[in-house]
């Protein structure tokens, strides 16, 4: 009985005139409800389906309507529906956004309405519907707009012209879209070079998007490709070469060459030659397509060297080769190519300029050979089987270099030696130690093929580089190095290195090499009063390590001081109880002319000292050879003061 009586009630509202379903209709506020009742048999939905887009047309603005919604959606039944309630199109979005979504049909439509609005933007630097069709890469939706008659250059033209706003032409080049391309150059409306975002024209956009087709098109309509960038977001201006170059696209360098009638040699068009910018981006590929270019200068540089140069620096061997094989002169550049090879460890690259036999191995850089800087054994003998002169050196005169690496060290040493012309001549005071400090660290055997060669050079202006070979074994504890034979004359114990600081004397008093010492006593013209920059004598280094027999070696030698002091005016008694000997303070207090109360710079003796510091076994025998001095010091405290403190 429920459903027949629903049943009847709608038999009933069709049977009602189709003004008063209008009447009905038109006081129902919601488009929802009048749909629903539209949908409710085929009779209803002829005569209110008219009356709902009419309605939807007439709604305030602001309001969503259909058109819009179709036009989003690509519906074109809706879409037509709700124009066919319209008289004019007022709505300016729907094209808008049929544009940008490419929906073909829906715009044919919009387009054939009256009121069409083709330059609709949100905000005067937003998309026309032309740009985000363009953007989006709806060909057909852009070939429509342009037969409407839509502009092809909506931005303003101040903000155009400060490079805030892309070109249409250049939005297309930017995704390398070539139909679009036709399409704008079609129009004759748009100049080719037309400035974009940045005032990049569209061929600069292409290029760097690596559109080779699209790069094509534009250079033969006529683009030029020699035209420079604008200093935006870098401080260096460049070119389309360069670009293309950097980012290894062969293919449109090659078309940019065959249209641009660049000449490769010269910096006036690319800022930078060519062959040296693909030297240094490694692109192999254009290197080859550049050397078979009529006149290509193999040695072209710019301000920091040549193509070879910058292949030799970066390490790229297949390039290398190229350019040795067409001729390229490793002799040229800034800084020489073997020299780059070998500073940058670029072992195979350093090989194969050499054996080009055009190079001088010898050849000076910055104040270093290219034997110095030869710091791995498969250079370093490459150089030598080329007769690189071991001994040229630099203004610095700090060739070899040191230390080789220890893994190599051993067989360049033995190479060394073994060349003819590797006659060892130090050429001042520590020129050649870098060399021997090569040897002599840690390795016995080298040292004694170095002195066992007979090529080796020892005289009075060369003392101090074996003594400083023999200084750094000490400090890095190779005793069995320093302790090898050598003769009278080829040491100088009295060395110091520049600083004055790591002391012959030093390094064997701190160490306890008691053999060491005694050969040079045994020499006799060991200095046992010698002072280093501190003022230290080998007796104070000696106390003040605590090495009682080497204490006792120095006392027994002649013309020992065993008061002198160092710049702080600290005598060896004062270490000696800093160190808490009593062998040694003993030693020290049975010398005759000892001085037990001398004070240092701060008015403190060695029994203040032992005091203080809590140096008992010291103290005790300082008490005992000498009598308390109550007398207060410069800081106003007695020896009593000081110990009770302690």
């Amino acid at each position: 009985m429920r459903d027949s009586s629903k049943s009847t009630d709608r038999d009933h509202l069709t049977t009602l005139p189709v003004e008063l379903i209008l009447i009905i209709a038109k006081h129902i506020t919601s488009e929802r409800v009048i749909n629903a009742l539209s949908r409710t048999n085929r009779q209803l939905n002829d005569i209110l389906t008219p009356f709902l887009y009419d309605h939807n047309a007439k709604r305030p603005r602001g309001k969503r309507s259909a058109l819009l919604w179709a036009s989003e959606h690509g519906r074109e039944t809706t879409a037509r529906k709700a124009l066919e309630a319209r008289k004019s199109l007022t709505a300016k979005k729907p094209l808008l956004v049929a544009g940008q979504k490419g929906h073909h049909g829906i715009v044919k439509l919009l387009l054939e309405k009256d009121g069409v609005d083709l330059e609709y933007k949100r905000s005067r630097l937003e998309y026309t519907p032309l740009a985000h069709a363009l953007t989006n890469g709806h060909d057909a939706v852009v070939k429509l707009l342009l037969d409407a008659g839509a502009n092809i250059d909506p931005w303003p033209r101040g903000r155009k012209r400060m490079g805030l706003c892309p070109s249409l032409l250049s939005i297309a080049a930017k995704e390398g879209r070539c139909e679009l391309i036709k399409l704008l150059l079609a129009t004759g409306k748009l100049h080719v070079d037309d400035g974009g975002y940045r005032r990049e024209s569209p061929l600069v956009t292409a290029v760097r998007g690596g559109h080779e087709s699209a790069v094509k098109l534009l250079v033969e309509a006529g683009a030029n490709p020699k035209v420079s960038l604008p200093l935006f977001f870098s401080y260096y201006p460049t070119t389309l070469l360069q670009i293309a170059i950097g980012q290894g696209y062969n293919n449109i360098v090659k078309v940019l060459l065959a249209a641009g009638g660049f000449d490769v040699n010269s910096d006036a068009d690319t800022l930078r030659p060519l062959l040296v910018t693909a030297a240094e981006k490694g692109n192999s590929e254009l290197v080859r397509l550049l050397l078979t270019t009529d006149n290509v200068d193999l040695n072209v540089k710019d301000h920091r060297g040549t193509a070879l140069c910058y292949a030799a620096l970066e390490g790229h061997v297949e390039i290398t080769k190229l350019l040795l094989d067409a001729g390229a002169d490793p002799n040229v550049g800034r800084q020489a190519p073997l020299f780059l090879a070998i500073k940058h460890r670029n072992t195979e690259i350093a090989c194969l300029i050499i054996k080009t036999g055009r190079v001088d191995p010898s050849i000076m850089e910055n104040s270093l050979t290219t034997l110095g800087m030869a710091m791995n054994f498969p250079l370093l003998k490459l150089l030598l089987g080329s007769e690189a002169e071991p001994n040229a050196h630099g203004y610095s005169d700090n060739t070899p270099p040191s230390p080789v690496p220890s893994t190599s060290r051993f067989k360049v040493v033995q190479l060394l030696l073994s060349v003819v012309k590797a006659h060892i001549d130090p050429w001042n005071d520590l020129g050649a130690a870098y060399l021997y400090l090569g040897a002599w660290r840690g390795h016995p055997a080298m040292a004694e093929q170095l002195l066992a060669a007979t090529k080796l050079t020892v005289n009075c202006s060369h003392l101090s580089d074996i003594t400083f070979a023999i200084m750094e074994a000490l400090w890095q504890s190779h005793w069995k190095t320093a302790s090898l034979p050598i003769p009278a004359d080829g040491i100088n114990p009295n060395v110091t290195d520049l600083s004055r600081r790591k002391a012959l004397p030093r390094a064997i008093c701190e160490n306890a090499y008691l053999d060491i010492f005694k050969r040079l006593l045994a020499m006799g013209h060991f200095n046992v009063n010698s002072q280093d920059s501190h003022g230290h004598t080998p007796l104070i280094h000696a106390a003040k390590s605590g090495f009682t027999a080497l204490v006792k070696l120095l006392l027994s030698a002649k013309r020992i001081d065993p008061n002198l002091k160092d710049k702080r005016q600290r005598s060896p008694l004062i270490y000696a109880a800093l160190s808490n000997s009593s062998e040694i303070v003993k030693l020290l207090l049975a010398i005759d002319n000892i001085e037990l109360d001398a004070r240092d710079n701060r008015g403190l003796s060695a029994l203040d000292y032992a005091v203080s510091a809590g140096r008992n076994k010291a103290f005790r025998v300082l008490l005992m050879a000498s009598k308390i001095d109550l007398q207060k010091d410069s800081w106003g405290m007695t020896i009593l003061d000081r110990a009770l403190k302690g």
